[in-house]
């Protein structure tokens, strides 16, 4: 078996998308890709809109190649929409594309009304009867619905993928909240766990429903992690850098082998959702620059040079702190003419 992990939070983009290869089978995991589309009052900043483009574009790729094609949810970063904003995966991109990949699903009276009209959509680039509502094959199993974190409103499917010999399981967007999601998951005996952890930004203070979640999670990622030869949490976790502290910390405690998707790859963690403010401050653009940028008039071409130099710069230490960043963002921005900030394309 052989899994890439084409776009999360450690890697600079919302989703938890992923390819995974199991004997004949080329499996793409929730392939959709988004920016949160303000934090801190501010849009996505051109460096992030940067390595999104190349996230989608692998995304595509992997599409045009896949055999099977599941969608846990039908949230924007998950599932590509057709009604995309300029940071997300537009249904468009695949019109071209439509091949005989199964599509997996679950039932659409597990769906809000919103997911059932994005799945609709959806549904027109695939033929009806390779649409699967839930269900299972030689490869590939789906969970039933469960919560979505701590909400009841939208609910998630787990994957789980075999090749006769090893197992890995797809936990998209449950936080590690759920205690029935964690038993599922284990009864399938994972070799492999990729999952998303709790959203610490949006948990600050001392709120007493935070810290009971916040315990909740860390009993369930303790579980998994003593369970599994390699559990890899990213997604809502690395929207902070407290994000990579957490997982630092669950490793130690456990001795257990815990990553996130850029230890995978060997590369530094890209946080760049946590790092707006501090992008905004060192290169300044115009907050509403990507209006121009939704009109195809933007040329990204310096800043995915800029995103090019950080992954170069940055340490590939588990662990590191905003002074870090800072201090490589400023030797980049010494060699950046201004002027040229948003370029529009000739």
């Amino acid at each position: 078996m052989k899994f890439r992990i084409l776009g999360t939070e450690s890697l600079g983009v919302r989703g938890l998308s992923c390819i995974i290869e199991a004997g004949n089978r080329r499996i793409l995991v929730d392939p959709g890709v988004a920016l949160g589309f303000t934090r801190y009052g501010l849009h996505p900043h051109p460096i992030q809109a940067a390595v999104g483009e190349i996230v989608r574009g692998s995304i595509v790729e992997e599409w045009k190649r896949s055999t099977d094609i599941i969608i846990t949810h039908f949230h924007g970063d998950h599932t590509p929409l057709y009604n995309a904003n300029p940071f997300q995966l537009g249904l468009r991109r695949l019109r071209d594309l439509r091949g005989r990949a199964h599509l997996w699903v679950k039932s659409e009276v597990f769906m809000t009304w919103r997911e059932r009209l994005r799945a609709q959509y959806v549904y027109k680039f695939f033929h009806e009867e390779d649409v699967v509502r839930g269900g299972c094959s030689d490869h590939i199993v789906l969970s039933k619905p469960v919560p979505h974190g701590a909400s009841n409103n939208t609910s998630v499917v787990l994957v789980a993928v075999r090749d006769g010999r090893r197992t890995l399981v797809h936990m998209s967007d449950t936080q590690l909240l759920s205690e029935e999601a964690v038993e599922i998951a284990l009864s399938w005996e994972p070799d492999i766990v990729i999952t998303d952890g709790p959203p610490l930004y949006r948990w600050h203070g001392n709120k007493s429903f935070h810290r009971k979640m916040l315990k909740k999670a860390w009993r369930n990622a303790w579980r998994i992690a003593c369970s599994v030869d390699t559990l890899i949490i990213d997604h809502h976790l690395m929207r902070c850098m407290e994000g990579l502290k957490w997982v630092d910390s669950l490793s130690e405690e456990t001795g257990a082998n815990v990553l996130c998707a850029a230890d995978i790859t060997g590369k530094p963690a890209l946080l760049l959702e946590a790092w707006r403010k501090l992008l905004y401050e060192k290169i300044p653009v115009p907050n509403d620059w990507y209006i121009d940028y939704g009109r195809g008039t933007v040329c990204l071409k310096p800043y995915r040079e800029i995103a090019k130099r950080l992954v170069e710069e940055l340490p590939t230490t588990r662990f590191y702190d905003m002074n870090i960043v800072d201090e490589i963002l400023d030797n980049i921005v010494s060699e950046f003419d201004p002027n040229e900030n948003i370029r529009q394309k000739d």
